[in-house]
């Protein structure tokens, strides 16, 4: 057992074996008439014993106490992994959105006049009813939604996860990269969940 490095079952044994032969000397001494010297002679096997079983106490007390750590960290990631499976499924379930390209024009400092840009129109093609963003040439309802590339990197995220190879810093970035545009109770309460497990999570 000591070989094998399986310390508290070595220390389980010997105090085992040692209890009968304590035993059979506390027999043997007790007919010792005085009393200072019977306990010199019961003293050495006492405290024998008595070790042994205190090294045996400490490891499997020490034992508990890991597989208890164990058992938080893997219940910590085992709820990130769940919670980050349904935010994928929210954001599959959530209408298709199309993103396209966004034009925007901004006046320079002091500037009083008038400040014209280009104009980006999207239009939805009939029968649409998801969030088309963009100008019309390039988002439009005929376009690929981002909704399963979204989710495929949730849960791709929760796979590293469950193997232990995802730091917290990692997952938090996958997390954010789920908002979708316009209002989605649903998928926001699913945003919530998954950082509220990151933040419980033992990950590093």
């Amino acid at each position: 057992m000591r070989i094998e490095k399986h310390c508290r079952d070595a220390w389980g044994s010997a105090t085992v074996a040692l209890i009968p032969a304590a035993l059979f000397w506390l027999f043997i001494v007790r007919g010792e008439a005085d009393m200072l010297r019977r306990t010199i002679l019961v003293l050495p096997a006492g405290a024998l014993v008595g070790a042994c079983l205190f090294a045996y106490a400490g490891y499997f007390l020490h034992d508990i106490r890991a597989a208890r750590a164990e058992g938080v960290t893997m219940n910590s990631r085992q709820a990130l992994v769940a919670a980050m499976n349904d935010l994928a499924t929210a954001i599959e379930n959530s209408p298709g959105v199309v993103i396209g390209s966004q034009s925007i024009a901004i006046g320079q400092p002091g500037s009083s006049g008038t400040v014209i840009g280009s104009q980006s129109i999207a239009i939805g093609q009939p029968g649409n009813t998801g969030t088309v963003i963009g100008s019309v040439s390039s988002a439009s309802s005929s376009g690929t939604p981002v909704n399963p590339q979204k989710a495929t990197a949730i849960r791709q995220g929760a796979e590293r996860v469950k193997s232990g190879s995802a730091s917290k810093a990692e997952i938090s970035a996958v997390i954010a990269q789920s908002h979708l545009p316009g209002i989605n109770p649903l998928l926001n309460a699913a945003v919530a969940r998954a950082n509220q497990a990151l933040q419980a999570s033992d990950l590093p």
